[in-house]
Formats: structure tokens, sequence, C-alpha cells
């Protein structure tokens, strides 16, 4: 992977499929909190992970699972089984590959054996599921990305997200494009939501666009981020 590269460029290079803006607001949490240790589940191509760890000075260890059923999805330049995607992902600090389905993995309590700071969910999962893996593998102070975050492509993945809120299992941090973020303690969220608004600060030229939300839910008050590359929350429509 070339030393030097535009933000589409690594796009292209890696084929994370997440919205630029989520990228960058992404490597602003992990950097800045330097976490060691990353769970992603439904890994695909590996891209996310890549994307990460080009785009942070502060290196991760990896615990990747994919089961690859999407093969005849269309995919045609993705890696198809555990060697390629491990071949994929050598520049890593350190990879472990999970060829398996998620489900059965939760069920036999085998990702136990991984203690990591971050999880980020890009396939199907229950909220029970979900609620194991925070129990068991992520760290009593982590933070969990949600891919499809959205309506129109993953209206199930805001349900779980809302409904371990509800639970009191976890914090909402942070609402972007396409990707969410929370933490499983109030102290976290609010710590990741400081590192966000002052990278954003430091670079107004970036063309994302940041609002800071409260709001009361199930009796309870939540502080959380949102942000958009266009100025929906200023009402300068002109603007695009």
């Amino acid at each position: 992977m070339s030393m030097s590269m535009t933000l589409n460029e690594l796009i292209q290079q890696t084929g994370v499929m997440s919205m630029p803006n989520d990228l960058i607001v992404s490597s602003f949490i992990l950097d800045g909190l330097k976490f060691k240790t990353g769970l992603e589940l439904g890994a695909g191509s590996g891209g996310w992970a890549l994307a990460m760890d080009y785009m942070c000075s502060n290196k991760s260890d990896w615990v990747l699972v994919e089961n690859f059923n999407w093969i005849n999805s269309g995919y045609t330049d993705w890696p198809t089984n555990k060697t390629e995607l491990e071949n994929r992902l050598a520049v890593l600090r350190s990879v472990k590959v999970y060829d398996q389905d998620v489900h059965e993995l939760i069920v036999n309590n085998e990702l136990a054996r991984h203690n990591v700071n971050f999880l980020r969910i890009d396939c199907d999962i229950s909220v029970c599921e979900l609620e194991k893996i925070l129990q068991n593998v992520v760290n009593t102070s982590g933070l969990v990305f949600i891919d499809d975050n959205r309506v129109n492509c993953g209206l199930y993945r805001i349900y779980i997200g809302l409904e371990l809120t509800r639970l009191g299992k976890l914090y909402p941090v942070w609402f972007g494009e396409k990707e969410a973020v929370y933490a499983t303690t109030p102290e976290l969220a609010a710590q990741a939501q400081d590192i966000i608004t002052t990278k954003l600060n430091e670079s107004p030229d970036m063309n994302i666009y940041l609002n800071a939300e409260e709001k009361t839910m199930w009796t309870k008050t939540y502080k959380f981020l949102a942000t958009t590359s266009y100025p929906i929350f200023t009402g300068d429509y002109d603007a695009h």
C-alpha cells in the first residue's frame, strides 16, 4: 500500500465501502483513544481494517470474522477464502481471521478468548448476540461501530443500537452518514465526542458539518454528535 494516498485513492485501493467522511471521523476516534485491539464481524474484503490502519498513527491488533457467503454477490475482486484475506491483511501489525459463521462463534463463545477495545458490526446480528459479545469479548470501556446504520439499508442495525441503549448497555457517541458509534460507558462516550469535536474544529476545510444533540429517551438524557457532508444543520441549502 502506498505511503501517500488521497482519501479517494485509499478507498479505491482498500475496497472499503464506507462514506469518506465516516472514515475520517472513525479514524479520529480510534487514533485519539489509542485503542490496541479490534474485532470486526463481517469483514468482507478487510477494507475497513486496512483503511483505519493507514489513517491512524496508532496501530491496532485485529480479529476479523468473515464466512465468505457473499462470493456469488458480484464482488469479484474480493478475497474468496481465509488464506486470500490473510494475505491481503499482511500489512497489519497483527491479525486473526475466523472463516466461520458469526452466529456459531457467538453460540460457542469462541470469541471470548479475545478481549477487544472496539467492535465493528457489518453483518446480521441479534440484540441478544450483541449483548453476549459486549459481556464476554468487548472491554468494559469499549466502543461499538455499526455500519449501514441507515434506514434504507440497515433498519435493524439502527434498532439494535437503540435497543441496547434503552437497556443501559450502550451510550450513543456519534451518527455519521451511514455509520454510528456507541460506547459501553457514558464516560467513554463523552471522551470520544470531545475527540471528534476537537479534531473537526481544527479542520474546518474538511466539509464535515457537525451538530451536537441532547435528547431525552426512555426517561434518560443522552448527548451525541451527528455529521453530514452538507450543511443541513444550518439550513444553508444554497451551498449545494
